[in-house]
């Protein structure tokens, strides 16, 4: 019912690294210009990628697949000797992916009170 979620996961998965990594570049930036000054302006780029390898990890599990993965994604960083703020940002994104596309594809954003409620 969404533009992204036509492909298997491991596809999607794969096409959002790629569209993180378009924004990264420079080469890139007339395609999404807002969303590569977000990247070009956000510190630690790699923090994202993990939150997108995760955000769609436990589709198919049964349950909510974003309060898994985000057990999953808790469970990495830690594994990895992730600072608590860079975890609790991959977790929340893993947590809040649902919303953010809901809102995103679903509501007008261009009206006020969905992005104060958003917010």
């Amino acid at each position: 019912h969404d533009l992204y979620h036509v492909y298997t996961v491991d596809q999607h998965i794969l096409m959002v690294l790629r569209n993180l990594r378009r924004f990264a570049l420079a080469e890139h930036a007339h395609e999404y210009p807002f969303c590569s000054q977000l990247m070009a302006n956000f510190e630690r780029q790699w923090v994202l990628y993990v939150a997108a390898l995760f955000h769609d990890i436990a589709k198919g599990r049964g349950g909510d697949h974003s309060t898994l993965g985000m057990a999953d994604a808790r469970r990495f960083c830690r594994d990895h000797g992730m600072s608590s703020d860079d975890t609790s940002l991959v977790v929340w994104l893993v947590r809040q992916h649902l919303t953010m596309s809901q809102v995103a594809q679903k509501q007008d954003t261009s009206d006020p009170q969905v992005i104060k409620q958003f917010a």
